[in-house]
């Protein structure tokens, strides 16, 4: 979602509220640099499949690091990285 987690919906009470209550939420994404910063900040696992645009592998390298924003840009179809946040 762009922008923000509309308040009050759904989505942002289980982001927000959910791990309170044992909730667990998967997300998926095309992109990684487009999941919402809530949805980024609680994660305890991604799953981060191939990327070759510059935004993504940009992120990337300031969530994980240079040398694994380059192991993803490598992955083939359907290999993917396990990162532990």
């Amino acid at each position: 979602h762009q922008g923000g987690l509309p308040a009050g919906s759904a989505l942002h009470r289980i982001v927000h509220y959910g791990r309170h209550e044992r909730v667990a939420l998967l997300c998926a994404a095309r992109r990684s640099a487009n999941v919402h910063i809530d949805v980024r900040a609680l994660a305890d696992v991604m799953f981060l499949f191939r990327h070759i645009e510059p935004r993504d592998l940009e992120w990337i390298s300031q969530v994980a690091g240079v040398r694994w924003a380059e192991v993803v840009r490598r992955l083939l179809p359907y290999q993917f990285l396990r990162y532990e946040v």
